[in-house]
């Protein structure tokens, strides 16, 4: 698609793939401690904080039994697309940034 739109064949915009890249070093999994039905709480290519609540698991009454708190900054890479989960699942895996 970003060849045909620098052809000018279709309209939009460019991609610069070299200036929006963003470089990880390590990622690391977020998981479960409970099982329950699972709410994730933020998107792939996602900037996020550490202690930020990434996902929510709840019970079948809909009462909150955990939430999902990223352990340092990063970028959100990868997540659990099923919408329950088991104890010690992997929920969203974190890319740690490197800065420049």
């Amino acid at each position: 698609m970003n060849t045909l739109k620098h052809l000018k064949m279709i309209p939009g915009k460019v991609k610069d793939y070299i200036s929006d890249t963003i470089i990880c070093n390590s990622s690391y999994w977020e998981n479960s401690t409970k099982g329950g039905i699972l709410e994730i709480k933020t998107k792939l290519t996602t900037m996020v904080e550490e202690g930020e609540i990434v996902a929510i698991v709840y019970d079948v009454f809909g009462d909150i039994i955990e939430e999902i708190k990223a352990q340092s900054r990063g970028i959100v890479i990868g997540m659990r697309t099923k919408p329950c989960c088991n104890a010690g699942d992997r929920i969203v895996h974190l890319g740690n940034v490197v800065d420049s």
